[in-house]
Order: structure tokens, then C-alpha cells, then sequence
């Protein structure tokens, strides 16, 4: 499923409410193997090719950048999932916390 990038970072941090989405294919889970990058919420996996949007108009993949735009240099705390288009910690995403 290819998304288009929009603004699905977020500076400020949210609650997360926890809910998890049953219906949502885990397709990493599906070949054996365990993600290392997924939705805290729904488990969606991200693809080389999906793209988010920093609001100074930078088009990038964040899991590439560790939540850092390339261009401004901001470092974001929060990731909106491009799938359930619900926010969560940036880190949370991590199955193995980034080095």
C-alpha cells in the first residue's frame, strides 16, 4: 500500500490510547519474521517507498532518519502512522531501539 506523504510528524507529544487494531495485516508476520519497525497501535509495516512530510515542506522516510528531517535538522518526537493515521512516540515504533 503506497500513501502519499503529508505532514505525519508531529513536534508535541500525545497520549497514546493503547487501542490496537485487530484487522490490520502484520505482513512481516506473515513471511515468519519479526519487524523492526512497526505501528505501536495498528502494526503497520512501512516501505522503502513510503514518505512522510516535515512542515518545512522536506519529503522524507523517517525511519531512515531516526525521526530527523534532513533538511531542517528537526528531530520529531511523535509519528503519525500513514495507515491508521494515529500518533504515536517516534521510539515506539522500534522493535530494536535505533543505534
Amino acid at each position: 500500500m503506497h500513501v502519499e506523504p503529508r505532514h505525519a510528524l508531529k513536534e508535541s507529544p500525545l497520549e497514546p490510547d493503547g487501542e490496537r487494531d485487530a484487522d490490520v495485516d502484520d505482513e512481516a508476520g506473515d513471511r515468519g519474521e519479526e519487524p523492526r519497525i512497526r505501528c505501536p497501535r495498528c502494526r503497520w509495516v512501512p516501505r522503502r517507498g513510503d514518505a512522510w512530510m516535515c512542515y518545512c515542506g522536506c519529503e522524507f522516510h523517517t525511519f531512515e532518519t531516526a525521526g530527523r528531517c534532513p533538511d531542517c535538522g528537526f528531530q520529531y518526537r511523535e509519528t503519525m502512522c500513514l495507515a491508521c493515521e494515529r500518533w504515536s512516540p517516534h521510539l515506539a515504533w522500534y522493535t530494536d531501539p535505533p543505534r
